[in-house]
């Protein structure tokens, strides 16, 4: 808390509309008056204050009113308020990068668009990943009018916010709308006994705020890889992956490369068909299609429906019946404020994209696919949902990580089972964010088995090597396990060790051709049990296992990466329990960042340095040097920053 207070500026409204909040405290016979308490003429009737500002004001008469007497009283022209003047003028003075503006009441988190339901904000995606952390512990609905999570609404304080200030400052306003509790929670007008909990309930809310605002754009996922792949034209089981990595690269940690078994019937799941509803009614999209194990049941929807008066269901039935059961699944709800929802109703307007559904009650088993609409006769727009069956995204089930940490933009695979498979990367963010890359489809040849001999281990200093010679004529990956041993520990069998599930892997390569060769990986202090793997038709096939040794010594590694933006890795090693003090500074010995400033034990041990000083300020581009304090020595790095 203290660095987050320390190193943002951050500014308080306690109040906006405070003759508003007095009249309401005054008179509770009118409970959740929302506007000022403006005159017209002989009559005071109030401007709603969150109708008054300049973007879209006035756009439509649904979203606010032109009448005086109305809840939603617009005023007579944009900022004709004093209270909507005096923010109008702390915004443009300011440059807010992020902004949350309290009401009451609905448990919602609300973000541009108000005004329509047609157009998304241009940096909707962004809003969208910041809505779904703000929310994730409180149980909070992310949305807007687009999303159906909220009626029409213009000249508002969020479109304002980040429609006024997108283009006329350098970074937008990412302005927000929290509409604190419920109805049975107090509605407008809460108990001061509810002032705590809800305190409480929105603090990971408020904290996550005040950590995003240094970089908003954080909060997105990163861009997927751009994913080349090819099968080997001498083997079929060696499959070559090569990717780039679209926008800033340097938000990325690492990568994953993995596999797809397909699962279920794709010939039976590919007679699916597509449909198009507008008015009430269902509509079969597949028969007789087998439920993978998993019960994933993916479907692509659009939909433009009366928020909480039309509502679509996607249904399942056994084959054969004629019961057909909702699923839930992304977006669908199980309140019903009208009495209109079913269960597991969808609503609103739903974005084209694929969306998963449960089916785990029908797993294994052949059923019958279908949409349902049921709309409101008495509604002003005419409903649409579209439907299809997404057989990739149903169908492909097992998935497997075979290399869950790749640091490079290439990547051997080398297929360990025959038949039909896809391979695919993920990019992982600094955040842990991850994106998938496309999958591409190949067909695994059988393999052959693998044979070797003369394998021996060499150990110097800081690396160990294995030799050997491979005696047949099949490509395969090697891969070196590890793990510690204690001081007198004999490790078992290969088999027995392998058993365990304790080993980390250290290092592996691809072999294609007959011949000597070898793999090197930097040794840890300690004892560690050693095994080679080659994999087999029948699994891996093991050497080993070995015991490398290598007494503990204070050291500092290389960071990885360097160059870096925005952050690196620091790795180091302490002989034995001591103060650890570990600095990042300039070249010309000026403090810049503590990283770490704490007893530590004898072992391995990592930092990360994220490119900002003790304040959370993020440093210019340039050299800056590691300084590690430890066992009575000072050790250093060089870091080159790269913005």
């Amino acid at each position: 808390m203290r660095r987050l207070v320390e190193s943002r500026e951050v500014w308080i409204v306690p109040m906006l509309n405070p003759d508003g909040h007095v009249y309401q405290e005054e008179t509770q016979g009118r409970p959740g008056w929302r506007k000022n308490r403006r005159a017209e003429g002989d009559h005071v009737v109030g401007v709603d204050l969150n109708r008054n500002y300049t973007f879209q004001w006035g756009f439509d008469d649904r979203g606010s009113s032109p009448e005086p007497l109305s809840e939603t009283y617009r005023g007579r022209s944009a900022l004709s308020e004093p209270e909507s003047q005096a923010l109008a003028r702390l915004v443009e003075r300011q440059s807010f990068t992020i902004a949350l503006s309290y009401h009451s009441f609905g448990e919602l988190l609300l973000y541009p668009w108000g005004y329509t339901r047609d157009v998304k904000a241009p940096d909707h995606d962004v809003y969208v990943a910041l809505a779904e952390k703000m929310v994730r512990d409180n149980g909070y609905r992310p949305g807007n009018a687009f999303s159906g999570a909220i009626y029409l609404t213009n000249g508002v304080w969020d479109d304002y916010m980040y429609g006024e200030t997108r283009g006329a400052k350098s970074t937008p306003t990412f302005a927000f709308t929290v509409e604190l509790n419920s109805l049975q929670d107090g509605g407008f007008w809460p108990p001061d006994g509810l002032i705590q909990p809800t305190c409480d309930r929105l603090l990971s809310l408020n904290m996550y705020t005040l950590e995003v605002a240094a970089d908003v754009y954080a909060a997105t996922p990163p861009r997927a890889p751009v994913l080349s792949a090819t099968q080997d034209e001498s083997d079929g089981r060696i499959i070559h992956l090569r990717w780039q990595q679209p926008g800033d690269a340097g938000r990325i940690d690492h990568y994953e490369v993995f596999e797809i078994d397909p699962v279920g019937s794709p010939s039976a799941w590919k007679q699916a068909r597509a449909a198009r509803l507008e008015r009430s009614g269902r509509t079969i999209l597949a028969q007789g299609v087998r439920v993978s194990d998993s019960g994933r049941l993916a479907l692509r929807l659009e939909a433009a429906l009366e928020p909480l008066w039309d509502y679509a269901y996607v249904e399942v039935r056994a084959a054969g019946t004629n019961s057909w059961t909702s699923l839930s699944g992304d977006g669908t709800r199980h309140d019903s404020p009208t009495r209109r929802n079913d269960g597991h109703g969808l609503t609103g307007f739903l974005e084209p994209r694929v969306r998963v559904f449960d089916a785990g009650v029908y797993a294994s088993r052949r059923v019958d696919v279908a949409v349902r609409l049921d709309a409101y006769g008495d509604t002003p727009t005419a409903p649409r949902l579209t439907a299809s069956v997404d057989v990739p995204e149903t169908i492909t089930e097992e998935r497997r990580v075979i290399d869950p940490e790749v640091h490079e933009t290439f990547y051997d695979v080398v297929a360990e089972r025959p038949g039909l498979f896809a391979y695919g990367v993920t990019a992982v963010d600094l955040e842990g964010q991850r994106t998938d890359s496309d999958i591409f489809w190949f067909m695994i040849p059988e393999p052959t088995a693998v044979e070797l001999q003369d394998v021996a281990l060499e150990h110097s200093d800081e690396t160990a090597r294995l030799r050997w010679t491979i005696l047949s004529d099949t490509p395969a990956r090697f891969e070196v396990w590890s793990r510690p041993l204690s001081a007198h520990e004999v490790p078992a069998s290969a088999g027995a060790e392998w058993g365990q599930h304790a080993y980390e892997r250290v290092a592996q390569r691809v072999v294609s051709r007959p011949g000597d060769t070898s793999l090197a990986w930097e040794t840890r202090p300690g004892r560690h049990a050693v095994l080679l793997a080659a994999m087999d038709p029948d699994g891996p096939r093991l050497w080993g296992p070995w015991v490398v040794q290598r007494a503990a010594r204070t050291r500092l590694a290389a960071a990885r990466p360097n160059p870096f933006n925005p952050s690196t890795i620091l790795r180091y090693e302490t002989a034995s329990s001591t103060r650890v003090v570990f600095d990042i500074v300039s070249v010309d010995g000026q403090h810049i960042r503590r990283l770490v400033a704490a007893d530590v034990p004898a072992g391995t041990h990592t930092a990360r340095w994220d490119g900002r000083d003790d304040a959370g300020r993020g440093v210019a581009s340039g050299v800056y040097v590691a300084r590690l304090q430890a066992d009575g020595v000072v050790l250093t790095r060089r870091l080159v920053l790269l913005r």
